[in-house]
This record gives structure tokens, C-alpha cells and sequence, in this order.
């Protein structure tokens, strides 16, 4: 649903870009031509209004980069496999730690895809063999309680 919400954001960003676009282009194209004041000739003998198009060109440039920034940030972060930033990682290893026969966790690692799933791997070491099914059912009641699928 995550990823669908992006896709549906960065096309409705990309829609609107393209309209306030063409009424640029509109805009300049109508300026060029129709010259409503004198802004005078530049030294090529080409009016200024001439001037007009490239300068909506790069406003609009800007425009469309700064709509875009949030759906960039959150595809780099999902190429970087980053940990999403609503899951407190030291808190999930702190209630494991907790959990009664739980010794250590190392390689902690929380990431998504691109995904509403979160996901969560560890190595968790355990008192005696026989703890490790409800060492293992009590992290995953952890991990699920902070939103990890």
C-alpha cells in the first residue's frame, strides 16, 4: 500500500508538474509574442522577452525538484535499506534482552523494501537449547508489537 502511494504520489506530482509547465510555456510563449511592455533589445538585437522562456524553463526546474524531494529521500532510503524511521531499534533489542534466557543480540538489522512490510533479523543467543522456541515467540511478539511483519 506504501509503495502504491508513492507510485500514485510521484504520478500526481509528475501530472501537476506537467500542467503548471505548459501554462509556463503558455505564459513565456504569450509574452514573446505579444511584447506587453517594452523591456528593450539586448545586444544581440533580440528582445528580452525573448528571455522569458528559459527563465520558466528554470523556475519550473526548481519547482519540479522540490515537489519531488520527499519520493526521492524515501527511494533512496529504501535502496539503502535504511531502518524506517518510526522503528526505535535499541527499544526492540532492549524489551529482547529483557525476555527471561535471552544473553546477547547481534546482527540487528530492520529494513523495507519499498514495502509496508518491515522487516527484522537477529541473532539472538539463548540460555540451554531448550529456551530457544519461547525465547524466539517472545521476540517475535516484540518485534510485531513495534510494527515489524
Amino acid at each position: 500500500e506504501e509503495e502504491s502511494s508513492v507510485a500514485v504520489q510521484a504520478a500526481v506530482a509528475h501530472v501537476i508538474g506537467d500542467i503548471v509547465q505548459s501554462l509556463g510555456v503558455c505564459l513565456a510563449s504569450l509574452c514573446i509574442w505579444v511584447k506587453p511592455f517594452d523591456l528593450g533589445v539586448a545586444s544581440n538585437g533580440v528582445s528580452k522577452w525573448n528571455y522569458a522562456d528559459p527563465c520558466c524553463t528554470f523556475l519550473f526546474g526548481i519547482l519540479v525538484l522540490y515537489t519531488t524531494k520527499s519520493t526521492l529521500v524515501y527511494t533512496v532510503d529504501s535502496l539503502m535499506v535504511r531502518a524506517p524511521k518510526h522503528i526505535d531499534q535499541d527499544k526492540i533489542i532492549q524489551q529482547i534482552l529483557a525476555i527471561p534466557n535471552a544473553e546477547s543480540v547481534h546482527d540487528f538489522h530492520v529494513w523495507s523494501m519499498g514495502s509496508a512490510n518491515v522487516l527484522c533479523t537477529a541473532h539472538i543467543q539463548v540460555k540451554g537449547s531448550e529456551h530457544g522456541t519461547k525465547v524466539l515467540q517472545a521476540a517475535i511478539r516484540i518485534a510485531q508489537g513495534m510494527g515489524i511483519d
